[in-house]
């Protein structure tokens, strides 16, 4: 074995040894002139071999690998003037190196292995999460929109750009991406968009859902937003997440419980309108008819005016029992734009004129 003390070969190779990558010094050859130990683990070669053996071993290696020595092959042709670098990915087994090349002062070239696998695999996982949370976003049925801390739009699902197509504004994602919610969606929605997100920026609070009615593309939509400020990673104002959510069919059913309600409260109040009416109108009733009956003493307008009573309780009977036989609450103008009130003869006029 040759004296590393007196070997060129040693002397050329002692100051990369213990240099803690795997790095070679080559020439346009791809000839290994120097390399550092960590190369023998980097290409499953043994430690032990002789010194003066190792370049020539390490050089039969290199061109081995087809694509590594013709990166290296290109990268050395391409590096005219000394500092010169360039870089390529290499794969070796199941691991993946930055190949880094930087040309010297003396036609020979540094090379430079670092292993990026984790970083690869770190890289990868990410890039599939982001498919997977933009897979779901598209498929949530909230309208989902991401603004910038300028609140422009980084992002939007699908889901509200459909709202916003039945808005009548035919959006598409490439053409709103890095506009403002005022510029992507002209007029009354836009702006009140805008202003939300803009509360929920500036005061670092979500701005409450607020539902609001819009004029659709052949109905009428109802849409509720919600504006949550996003903060960086220090803390500060990043942007804000808005919220869209259709709420037409709940605002229907909001509706028609509010008038099951209204029409149940309408009931009870009949209840107690055929007890504390009924019974009175019954004594009123059978007076009149009483007095009516009385031959002695009656002259005909007083027989008349008894006739009207009668009348008139009936009229009352029929009202109380009209209330009480409603499933629905029908209004009209008590007088011309004022006050309304139950139109309790709708049904029953309804009904005369189809007969």
């Amino acid at each position: 074995m040759r004296n590393c003390a007196t070997s060129p070969v040693c002397d050329m190779q002692d100051p990369l040894h213990n240099f803690p990558r795997p790095v070679l010094l080559i020439d346009g050859g791809l000839d290994v002139i120097s390399h550092s130990e960590k190369v023998f683990s980097l290409f499953g070669l043994r430690r032990s071999m002789h010194a003066e053996d190792a370049p020539s071993q390490l050089k039969q290696v290199v061109e081995a690998d087809a694509l590594l020595a013709d990166e290296l092959a290109l990268a050395t042709a391409r590096l005219a003037h000394p500092g010169d670098e360039d870089s390529f990915v290499w794969k070796h087994g199941k691991r993946t190196y930055e190949v880094a090349v930087r040309a010297r002062d003396d036609s020979r070239f540094w090379v430079l292995f670092e292993d990026v696998t984790d970083h690869a695999i770190s890289e990868e996982i990410l890039m599939n999460a982001r498919r997977y949370l933009e897979q779901i976003l598209g498929h949530i049925p909230l309208g989902v929109i991401v603004l910038n801390s300028e609140l422009r739009i980084s992002s939007m699902n699908r889901s509200n750009l459909a709202f916003v197509r039945q808005l009548g504004v035919d959006l598409h994602l490439i053409d709103v991406i890095g506009t403002t919610l005022q510029e992507a969606i002209p007029g009354r929605v836009g702006t009140d968009w805008h202003a939300q997100a803009q509360r929920a920026l500036t005061s670092q609070q979500a701005q409450q859902w607020v539902r609001q009615e819009h004029e659709g593309v052949g109905e009428i939509l109802v849409l509720s937003t919600l504006a949550n400020p996003l903060p960086d990673p220090q803390g500060a104002a990043g942007g804000v997440l808005f919220l869209v959510e259709d709420v037409t069919d709940k605002a229907e059913l909001e509706e028609q419980l509010v008038r099951a309600e209204k029409l149940a409260t309408v009931g009870e109040m009949i209840v107690t309108l055929n007890h504390e009416i009924n019974n009175p109108l019954s004594i009123i009733s059978a007076s009149a008819q009483m007095l009516r009956m009385r031959e002695t003493g009656r002259d005909e307008k007083s027989l008349e005016k008894l006739l009207v009573i009668e009348e008139q309780v009936r009229r009352i009977a029929q009202v109380t029992q009209r209330l009480r036989a409603m499933d629905e609450m029908v209004t009209q103008e008590y007088v011309s734009g004022g006050a309304k009130m139950l139109d309790v003869w709708k049904e029953t006029e309804a009904s005369d004129e189809e007969v």
